[in-house]
């Protein structure tokens, strides 16, 4: 570690070169697949993709592999997009607090890995559209158990005057044949 070589296997985007003599080996940029992991820093930063869509950008439209032939499974993902290892540091026993400065050709800047980090911590944005009630994820049907949504009306009488009104129902996830009714906001305070 003093050296500035992580102990262990090479990380997916480096491999080991293992044409030199034990004690002396190094570690390389991998030619296929670090261009790939930039890009994964990339989109997080600049684009704000989730590691599930980087999955399925991954999967379906660059068909990438590692190594050892093996998909990256969401948790592999993330672990790469935490690891300081690509912009040049590493710490080593992790957990430890002892932090070492690596020889490796690091994949990324350390800017671009503080902007991926912030976007994958930000809480995710909301939908449009979607709305919080009250006791929409407290409450359960009596009858079948499933989860209770809301729904939002409007009634405009010809006053001119705007009434809202919110009626709680079953989702019917578990029984899709519940019969229970809704129920106005008013009646569950």
């Amino acid at each position: 570690c003093a050296q500035g070589w992580r102990p262990g296997v090479s990380p997916v985007g480096y491999v080991h070169d293992k044409y030199v003599d034990k004690g002396n080996k190094r570690v390389l940029l991998d030619p296929v697949r670090a261009p790939i992991v930039k890009q994964m820093f990339e989109k997080v930063a600049h684009e704000g993709w989730s590691g599930r869509k980087i999955s399925k950008w991954l999967d379906n439209e660059i068909n990438f592999v590692t190594k050892n032939d093996k998909r990256l499974a969401y948790s592999r993902i993330y672990k790469i997009l935490q690891d300081t290892y690509y912009y040049g540091d590493f710490e080593y026993p992790v957990g430890s607090g002892v932090w070492y400065k690596g020889k490796h050709d690091p994949i990324i800047t350390k800017e671009l890995y503080l902007k991926a980090r912030a976007n994958m911590l930000a809480p995710p944005r909301r939908h449009p559209g979607t709305k919080e009630y009250e006791f929409s994820k407290l409450l359960y049907c009596g009858a079948c158990g499933s989860g209770i949504t809301a729904e939002e009306k409007f009634k405009r009488p010809k006053n001119g005057n705007v009434h809202r009104y919110v009626y709680y129902h079953c989702t019917k996830g578990r029984d899709r044949n519940c019969k229970e009714g809704s129920l106005r906001e008013e009646e569950l305070l």
